[in-house]
Order: C-alpha cells, then structure tokens, then sequence
C-alpha cells in the first residue's frame, strides 16, 4: 500500500480503515487471532502502531480497525441493497462465518430473536455448530473426508462441480436441477413430476 500511495503525490492520506475478522481488539488495534490457520503471525501485535509508523506523520489514531462483516453490512445499509430495510442480517462466509445485524440504520449487538453478541458462527447445528458446516474449514474436512486429502478450497472448486458433488453428499443434496432436469425427488414428488437421480447427472 505504500509503495502505490508513493507514486500518487497528490493522494494526501489523512487515515485508514481497515476491516478484519475476529477475535480482535478494535479500539487499540490487536489481533487475538489463533488456532484457525489465519493471521497466526499476527497473535498480539500492535497494527495500529506498526500501521501508522509506515506512512510520516501519521497518528496511531488514524488508523482504524472494524468488523469486516460489520463493515459488510454498514455498506449494505448505507449504500447496498438493504438501505430501505428495517431490520437486516448480514453474513459473510470465508475461512469461518461472520455476522452482524441492524435495526433502522443502527449496528445492534443484541435485542429480541438475536444470538448472545450477534454471533451466529457458535450456534448448535446438528452434532456441532454452524462453523463447522458451513465454513470454508468444513468443506476442506468433508473433502479430506471423501478424498484423503486437505485441499485449499479454491482448488477444490477448481476441480469442478461434479467432482466437487461426487466428493461430498451432503452438497449433493443440494442440486435441484440440472439442464432442465428436476433432481430433487421431494419436490417431483410434492408436484407429481418426473425427476433424476442426482448420481446419475454427477457421474
């Protein structure tokens, strides 16, 4: 980032804003990331500090930090597709799942039909939770499942979707339709139609 603010003479950088999942000291800027393959070089230190030292005669407080799925859904709310809306959930899912909810223009971290401090992640889902399910972590533990090995998640998709399909069934189950094909025996059978096997479009 300096090294391209370096070129621009004319940009005059009075701040920055950076958005960072948790857990993470916002206010003073630490990181208390760990144990999940992230950021584990970042245990402790102080970015605030280290941020504002690299750009002359930028103060420690220019620097700041937030959510970054908080900051997913103050852009939604502010100038996204939820700015009419009165109250709004936002989600992001990466290496784990992250939320934030809204109330008429407002970041709220707790109030009726919430979870303690808007966090979803830690919510029971069947025999663990939601992390664990829907994670970029819990697609590389089923496909290590099937398949014997850990791959990144991109060069999972990167196989394909049906390598992908044939390799979990739980994503299987998900196909619904496939050039025009019904796959979903509940809904053909809900709706008296013809439908096929999703093995046999995936093999």
């Amino acid at each position: 980032g300096r090294n391209v603010l370096a070129s621009r003479a004319d940009i005059n950088v009075r701040g920055i804003a950076v958005a960072i999942p948790g857990p993470f000291d916002y206010e003073k800027g630490i990181s208390y990331i760990r144990n999940l393959t992230k950021y584990e070089n970042l245990y402790g230190f102080n970015l605030r500090q280290d941020m504002s030292s690299r750009f002359s005669g930028m103060p420690p407080e220019a620097v700041k930090f937030v959510n970054d799925a908080r900051a997913f859904l103050l852009g939604e709310i502010h100038g996204g597709v939820a700015k009419s809306m009165h109250r709004v959930m936002g989600v992001t899912l990466g290496t784990g799942v992250g939320s934030d909810f809204d109330v008429d223009g407002r970041i709220v971290a707790s109030g009726p039909d919430m979870p303690p401090d808007g966090y979803i992640y830690c919510l029971p889902w069947k025999h663990g939770i939601i992390e664990d399910a829907i994670s970029s972590r819990a697609v590389q533990e089923r496909y290590r499942a099937f398949c014997g090995e850990l791959c990144d998640v991109l060069e999972i998709a990167n196989l394909g979707w049906r390598p992908a399909l044939r390799a979990d069934a739980t994503l299987a189950g998900g196909l619904n339709t496939h050039e025009g094909a019904l796959t979903c025996q509940p809904v053909a059978e809900a709706h008296r139609l013809t439908w096929t096997a999703a093995e046999q479009v995936i093999h």
